[in-house]
């Protein structure tokens, strides 16, 4: 499914501001100049999946017409260095053209993702893997209920929720009557609500915020809102992201509260986490996006593998890993996070300079990796001989 297990996280997020012009994170990380030096990059230190995204804003500048131009430039020299790409559709902005909570949205939204799939047959793309949309759940949330950021609605989350559920599942619909071996990978936050030490009654409320992080995944298997056309299977991998933030104390039904630091009794462990997600659905995992900013950057990707490794000790098996942002980007006033990577700013030249700490604490985890798929592939291949050998013997 996957050239490798780690996976290279390019930012490609499109921002829509209230006013001016839309803001798309590839540019501002010089990524859309030296895409090619780039992927040169990844391919040195052994990162041969790389996680991309198809600006819709950028691509259909004119409605119906499409221009897959920067598309192409990428699935080409991504071939040449041996990449393999996970592409997403939609993330964070669409055409200005276009009203998200009018049917046509989803009819655009369709349309788009089933020409994309022709772009990928008729480049001949091995093994894609599509996101139709990127964090749903989060989207909805600060763009539909709070007003964060764009389309700037409020009190109306559950609509837009549904509204972008209904456009994945009808995109992925379209895409494989195009290309029947297209995978399909749906990623969203993999969270953790306790309620605090001091207050306890919040116990129910944690939990019912904590379950909330299934809403999406529910809708698009068609176990929840079944009227939107969800069925069990739109799901085909099941992408999650996880941070240092994404364990929070509960503080009331509209916000997250205080970071659950790691040495205390309400943090979860992230391997427990994902054997709950592989249990309710049963679909290949995949940590779609996770990283940490400053001095904690490898102790955190050590972190990660172990409970990765912890997780398919115990019967979850983990995919691959996407560190996410791979290269650094200027943080966005909305953002709770700054956006470092293994790879700083690009200079003139698209050189970058390099964390040496998390490039070593990734060339180790990818020993590790190694060393136990080869532990795993070995006696699998000693139990088919011995097989073979009784079968002749039997004969």
């Amino acid at each position: 499914m996957l050239n490798g297990f780690f996976i290279a996280g390019f930012p490609g997020r499109t921002y829509m501001p209230r006013k001016g012009r839309r803001i798309e994170q590839a540019e501002l990380c010089g990524h859309h100049r030296f895409y090619a030096e780039d992927y040169a990059r990844a391919k040195k230190l052994g990162l041969l999946v790389a996680r991309e995204t198809a600006q819709w804003a950028a691509i259909e500048r004119v409605p119906g017409q499409y221009d897959f131009g920067f598309v192409r430039r990428r699935i080409h020299s991504a071939r040449a260095q041996g990449i393999q790409l996970i592409w997403t559709l939609l993330d964070g902005g669409w055409p200005a053209d276009i009203d998200v909570m009018r049917p046509m949205f989803v009819q655009r939204f369709t349309a788009y993702a089933r020409a994309f799939a022709r772009l990928l047959r008729d480049q001949e793309v091995k093994q894609p893997i599509v996101v139709p949309v990127n964090e749903i759940g989060p989207l909805s949330r600060a763009g539909g209920e709070l007003g964060h950021c764009f389309p700037f609605l409020e009190e109306r989350g559950l609509e837009l929720r549904c509204q972008l559920v209904r456009a994945a599942i009808s995109a992925v619909d379209a895409m494989r009557e195009i290309l029947p071996e297209i995978r399909i990978m749906h990623v969203e936050p993999l969270v953790h609500v306790s309620a605090h030490p001091f207050h306890p009654e919040d116990a129910d409320a944690a939990d019912a915020m904590r379950r909330e992080q299934y809403a999406v995944f529910d809708m698009l298997a068609g176990r929840s809102w079944p009227q939107l056309g969800g069925r069990e299977h739109h799901l085909d991998l099941i992408g999650v992201s996880h941070y240092l933030g994404s364990q929070y104390y509960y503080a009331g039904p509209r916000y997250p509260g205080r970071m659950i630091n790691p040495q205390a009794a309400e943090w979860r462990r992230f391997s427990d986490m994902l054997a709950e997600l592989g249990r309710r659905y049963a679909c290949p995992l995949v940590v779609a996006a996770t990283g940490h900013d400053g001095a904690g950057r490898a102790a955190w990707l050590r972190y990660i593998c172990r409970e990765a490794q912890h997780a398919a000790s115990h019967g979850t098996a983990v995919h691959g890993i996407c560190i996410a942002p791979i290269v650094d980007c200027p943080k966005q006033a909305f953002e709770l996070r700054n956006s470092h990577g293994l790879w700083g700013p690009a200079d003139e030249q698209g050189e970058r300079a390099v964390d040496m700490w998390l490039a070593k604490e990734l060339r180790e985890q990818q020993r590790t990796f190694e060393r136990l798929q080869h532990e795993r592939i070995e006696p699998a291949a000693a139990g088919a001989a011995r097989t073979r050998l009784n079968r002749a013997f039997d004969a």
